[in-house]
């Protein structure tokens, strides 16, 4: 691989990479220390290889990001955090509200948001990686199954089982 072709693929993958760390471990500088051992380890395997050697670069970034973050939680022995709406939104860059929103509109937004991120927190850890990787990420069933080391006809099943926990957790939480 040429420094050059790493470059576009990092430029192009950094910014989910790091989102993928966030949102499961809540903390900055962490995220971004495993997003950057992400692309090293991606260099390394692929440093002496063809362009285009692997055929879908940002499965592979998700499968070696996958990889850290297992080996974080058992090293570290932690749990995932939760998330406060502040602290995703100013260390993502993500949108805080939308610009033509009334005030009670974009608080709702919000509300919504905040219950999501803590009802992933929640769930079984495989399930939220489902939901992060195909409704935050965009990723596609094929992508997600060889992340996954999974058939993708059980990605689908899996896609739709998280969907349902997640609607659980976020149901339980609305009757506490």
């Amino acid at each position: 691989m040429t420094k050059n072709n790493f470059s576009k693929i990092y430029d192009m993958h950094i910014i989910e990479i790091y989102r993928f760390f966030f949102l499961r471990i809540s903390d900055r500088e962490k995220s971004e220390e495993l997003a950057s051992e992400t692309f090293f380890k991606f260099w390394e395997n692929n440093k002496n290889k063809p362009d285009d050697y692997i055929k879908n670069n940002r499965a592979f970034l998700y499968k070696i990001a996958r990889n850290l973050l297992v080996d974080h939680f058992r090293k570290n022995n932690s749990q995932k955090q939760n998330i406060s709406l502040e602290t995703f939104d100013q260390s993502t860059n993500l949108p805080h509200s939308l610009i033509d929103n009334s005030f009670r509109e974009t608080f709702e937004l919000e509300e919504k948001q905040n219950q999501i991120r803590q009802a992933l927190s929640k769930i079984n850890e495989l399930y939220a990686d489902i939901i992060v990787y195909y409704f935050i990420e965009g990723l596609d069933s094929k992508e997600i199954a060889w992340i996954l080391d999974k058939k993708e006809n059980n990605v689908r099943v899996l896609v739709h089982r998280a969907l349902e926990a997640l609607k659980k957790e976020i149901s339980a939480g609305l009757d506490k």
